[in-house]
């Protein structure tokens, strides 16, 4: 997944990504989807509801609440997903969703 860079605390844009796996877009018609993310080890955001924009084309969009883009440095990301059978499957499984905040300069 590419990163994603934003100025502490900008709330736009929103967080979009498209989930693969094999190098395929994976369906998400039925499920439900999360967002977490953390600096080091701290979490900053524990399973949030996340948008599922386009399922067939599994598109997801994590929409910034209030204070939570209240950080500066490399964060890291994931979206757990939850299919109509009810097992989770985490995107990216390889690699890190990377989340920039630079410092504002105001």
């Amino acid at each position: 997944m590419p990163e994603f860079y934003m100025a502490k605390n900008d709330r736009k844009p929103s967080l979009e990504a498209v989930l693969m796996h094999n190098g395929v877009a994976v369906n998400l018609t039925g499920c439900t989807a999360k967002f977490y993310m953390k600096k080091d080890d701290t979490v900053l955001i524990d399973g949030h509801s996340a948008v599922i924009v386009d399922a067939t084309a599994g598109l997801v969009r994590y929409d910034w609440g209030a204070g939570e883009t209240n950080v500066e440095g490399k964060c890291s990301g994931e979206f757990e997903i939850t299919f109509a059978d009810n097992k989770p499957w985490t995107f990216p499984a390889k690699g890190d969703l990377i989340v920039n905040f630079r410092e504002r300069f105001s």
